[in-house]
């Protein structure tokens, strides 16, 4: 599941509370570090779940105050660019309002991938200079371990 299983990972998810599995994406509620842990486990999100599955995940924020979301992306291969847009144009711009401030990604070690998302924030960037897609927004993170030990 995790692209590097630790000890502290095994014990997060443990101590996590699984709150919605799709056949894309595990998410899990850590209580103590109030934070979500959002998994991708197959290689590819389809836009339309996406969305369908971030709105969910904005509900539940709503109900309960996160400091920290992390965002497990190791096992995709590829994305939508819409995916991208909606991330960061209106689903991060909403989580924010709510009281998230730590957002922190776990890249696949894919240099297609890391290409792609590249071109594709540049895009980003030029539509809308005036948000913050990358760092210092976003910590980009080698595992689940280093969530916790920042």
């Amino acid at each position: 599941m995790l692209s590097i299983m630790s000890k502290i990972s095994y014990t997060m998810l443990n101590e996590g509370e699984l709150f919605l599995a799709t056949r894309y994406i595990h998410v899990y509620w850590v209580n103590s570090k109030k934070t979500i842990i959002c998994q991708a486990i197959t290689d590819y999100i389809p836009h339309q779940e996406f969305e369908l599955i971030f709105l969910d995940l904005l509900e539940y924020i709503f109900d309960n105050p996160t400091d920290m979301f992390v965002f497990d992306k190791s096992s995709l291969v590829t994305f939508h660019q819409d995916t991208l847009r909606f991330f960061y144009f209106d689903w991060k711009q909403k989580v924010e309002e709510l009281g998230i401030k730590k957002f922190k990604h776990i890249l696949p070690n894919n240099k297609s991938f890391i290409t792609s998302l590249k071109t594709t924030k540049d895009i980003l960037r030029k539509e809308r200079p005036d948000v913050c897609i990358d760092v210092p927004c976003i910590e980009y993170i080698s595992n689940l371990d280093d969530a916790f030990e920042r």
